[in-house]
């Protein structure tokens, strides 16, 4: 198996295929695995993507396909899948602007768009459907 593996300072993935333009600035990676997207320097959240859209030079990534985000470190276990998600690195902010499916201890919701600021840690949420069970 080979071991593909590209990292900046916000963010590392280990892929199958690349194809990266020829300054090596752009370009795009399939089958996305064991992604990390740091957070003020430490692993914050993993993520696996089919194919990955980046710039080298901004650090900015679109991911498309089958994306699963993972938040390292999380009691709670909450992982997110969707379709589309972007990362902004100059603004620091990761966006799910199609609907989003949260997975936390067993239960599922549907968000209609999900941005995480990670400078302030906060997120944002959209129109919410499903229902959880909370325990006191």
């Amino acid at each position: 198996m080979l071991n593909n593996h590209i990292a900046t300072k916000s963010w590392s993935f280990d892929y199958d295929h690349a194809r990266l333009s020829s300054d090596g600035l752009s370009g795009s990676v399939d089958g996305v695995r064991n992604g990390i997207v740091f957070r003020k320097g430490k692993p914050y959240l993993r993520i696996s993507a089919k194919h990955v859209q980046l710039n080298v030079q901004s650090l900015d990534f679109t991911a498309v396909g089958k994306v699963h985000i993972e938040q390292i470190a999380d009691a709670q276990q909450r992982s997110f899948d969707t379709d589309l998600v972007t990362w902004t690195n100059d603004a620091k902010l990761l966006r799910m602007p199609h609907p989003s499916y949260v997975r936390s201890g067993g239960q599922t919701l549907r968000i209609d768009g999900i941005t995480v600021n990670f400078d302030d840690n906060t997120v944002h949420l959209g129109k919410v459907n499903g229902g959880v069970k909370v325990h006191r």
